[in-house]
């Protein structure tokens, strides 16, 4: 054997030996042991099981709005719409807004659309959720995975942070298993779990082109996307709250769905997602959820969930700042 390989396999040697005597971190153990592991594909049992003991806490959030808009909404929309009529981006929808200005003011007073979501337990009877999905909501109905349904009320309402609070009312059986929200801020590069209930494409009669069946009248049948929190404390220009961004696969209907932690905690809600991007969605971290409600509601206490019905009075909604 030459002296160059005599070399090279000794430095080989001390190398392996020097990083044996190094002690992993203890937070390295657990949550990363898929990883270690070398199962790029599957990251093994545990996400399953995570999945599994998450899954019953979700809810989906269904509102029928009421007829008419608050009278704030009517006239920001106006503004934007005469606005937009006079600088049109991009130039070629001009006259598309010269048809749909008139429009707006007949019809604009109307709320036409519900919403749909995600909500997740945060006490035995309290749902957390995004304000935007029960917006105007004349009426609020949960769905649990096992199929019961049940109407809910709104008891704590932030426009500004987009978060919501909701009490079922007169659930039977058996109460959900509450989730834990974690007080501090996720870290960037931490896996995460996105659950909730995005819409999906039902097929149709390729004849007549009915849809095949209704989904709002079907079990509910949440979905979860794996990813990591690509960003943390994200500015985006709402003074109130720094978000997290993820790469986990977020669509329409995941608003209100929890972003949850190998540990098993919530670590954000699903709030909204980037246009003309690709995996970029954001989140209200939950230690903002905590700063909102978890006073008055008794969230994140040491002693467990509770309902300390203090300063958010039943059905107030928080004026925002801007007078929405």
């Amino acid at each position: 054997m030459s002296v160059r390989a005599v070399a090279a396999v000794g430095l080989v040697t001390a190398l392996v030996a020097l990083n044996g005597c190094q002690t992993p971190p203890a937070s390295a153990g657990r949550d990363v042991a898929w990883l270690a592991s070398g199962a790029a594909v599957s990251p093994g049992p545990e996400l399953v099981a995570l999945a599994e003991q998450v899954r019953p806490s979700l809810v989906r959030v269904r509102s029928e709005a009421r007829v008419f808009k608050p009278v704030s909404r009517y006239l920001v929309g106006l503004l934007q719409g005469f606005g937009a009529l006079l600088n049109p981006h991009p130039y070629w929808e001009w006259p598309y807004r010269v048809v749909g200005f008139p429009l707006y003011l007949v019809l604009g007073p109307f709320d036409l659309s519900d919403g749909a979501g995600t909500g997740v337990f945060v006490t035995e009877s309290l749902v957390l959720t995004c304000a935007h999905v029960v917006d105007n909501a004349a009426r609020i109905r949960c769905e649990l995975t096992d199929g019961r349904r049940v109407e809910a009320e709104l008891v704590a309402f932030d426009e500004e942070r987009d978060l919501a609070l909701l009490r079922v009312v007169d659930l039977l059986g058996e109460r959900p298993r509450p989730v834990r929200l974690r007080g501090g801020m996720a870290r960037p590069g931490e896996p995460v779990l996105a659950m909730g209930f995005p819409g999906r494409d039902v097929l149709t009669d390729p004849v007549f082109g009915v849809r095949r069946l209704r989904e709002a009248d079907e079990r509910p049948n949440p979905t979860v996307t794996f990813g990591i929190v690509s960003a943390a404390n994200v500015d985006l220009g709402n003074p109130t709250t720094r978000y997290l961004e993820t790469d986990a696969a977020l669509n329409p209907g995941n608003s209100g769905g929890p972003l949850v932690a190998l540990d098993g905690s919530v670590v954000g809600v699903a709030t909204m997602v980037a246009t003309d991007k690709e995996n970029e969605g954001y989140a209200v971290p939950s230690s903002t959820v905590l700063e909102a409600f978890g006073e008055a509601f008794g969230l994140g206490a040491e002693d467990g969930p509770g309902e300390r019905l203090g300063g958010v009075a039943r059905d107030e909604r928080a004026p925002a700042p801007d007078g929405r």
